[in-house]
């Protein structure tokens, strides 16, 4: 489950994550890598809300360094299945099928709210278990 260790590589193209950011090295590796991307050309947003399907996105382009594929999942069981984003489609297809991502109680998938720290907490447990 593990794709290697930050180590800083060079320039980012983000104004807004300064040289001594503690995160810095974090997101130098993960956007060298594929892993992220920022919200635009010059602006990473580090400091912004994540979102579910953000997460499922994050998650699954690491699993996708280690080979991991998506298959497409069915999403009508979730009432908001169809809010999905379509740059998120796949990652967040490959997070229900692992087990990684679910609804709630209320039928939802919440694809655009954003993961509180109690829910990236068991969303990452069970991407590492998986």
């Amino acid at each position: 489950r593990s794709v290697g260790r930050p180590r800083a590589q060079g320039k980012l193209p983000f104004a807004d994550v300064a040289a001594g950011a503690w995160y810095r090295d974090a997101v130098r590796w993960a956007y060298d890598l594929g892993i992220v991307e920022g919200i635009d050309e010059t602006t990473f947003g580090a400091l912004a809300p994540l979102t579910r399907q953000q997460l499922a996105v994050i998650l699954y382009r690491c699993a996708a360094l280690g080979g991991a594929s998506a298959g497409e999942v069915d999403l009508s069981g979730f009432s908001d299945g169809e809010q999905v984003a379509s740059w998120a489609r796949e990652a967040v297809c490959w997070a229900v099928r692992k087990g990684i991502l679910s609804g709630g109680s209320d039928g939802r998938l919440d694809p655009e709210g954003y993961a509180t720290r109690g829910e990236t907490a068991a969303i990452l447990m069970r991407y590492l278990e998986g």
